[in-house]
């Protein structure tokens, strides 16, 4: 990763913090591209997470839900479980709005990443809740929208998402803040509806 220099740092941190790159931090897996001949007509199988699953901050399996019945072994290698962070890279015509959102796949079954999807896993397991909501910020995807390219279609490129800065308190901190994050979040439901 490169080294951050003082004109990338977007605001002051508190001295205890420090900026790190998003790829310092996380492990992450491409999705799979599928072909029609791929899916199941039934239904059957393992589901295929596609952007168009990630319409909120959640993986929603729908009736458009594409099913992989018999998957190969270079198919299963995008297999997700549950608690993993799924990323999605591609906006869609009809939905433009899921670039860059990051949703937990929370199925107790396995599914299958498709491409333009990616597969985040923090390096240290403590440090998923912040992570989570930290991507999921205004301020991220604020400077996601201004990475994104493409005509029709906006597509984030992995190395974007990789350089991308965030602010790291120590470990004490982040399960502090993550914890008022819960507290808070019921009470902004409330004034948003």
């Amino acid at each position: 990763m490169p080294e951050i220099t003082d004109d990338e740092i977007p605001f002051e941190i508190p001295s205890s913090w420090k900026w790190v790159r998003i790829g310092e931090v996380i492990s992450y897996q491409n999705g799979y591209a599928y072909s029609s001949k791929d899916m199941s007509d039934l239904k059957i199988g393992y589901p295929v997470i596609k952007s168009g699953n990630l319409m909120t901050l959640q993986v929603v399996i729908n009736s458009k839900t594409s099913y992989i019945d018999k998957p190969n072994d270079k198919m299963l290698e995008s297999q997700i479980k549950k608690s993993d962070m799924l990323m999605c890279l591609s906006s869609q015509s009809d939905n433009p709005e899921p670039l860059g959102k990051t949703a937990v796949y929370r199925y107790d079954f396995p599914a299958l990443l498709n491409q333009r999807v990616l597969k985040i896993t923090a390096i240290k397991l403590e440090m998923v809740e912040l992570l989570y909501y930290f991507i999921n910020s205004h301020y991220f995807h604020y400077n996601v929208s201004h990475q994104g390219g493409g005509s029709a279609q906006a597509n984030l490129k992995l190395e974007h998402v990789l350089n991308m800065l965030i602010p790291l308190p120590p470990l004490k901190e982040q399960k502090r803040i993550v914890a008022k994050i819960v507290e808070l979040l019921p009470y902004c439901d409330r004034l948003i509806k």
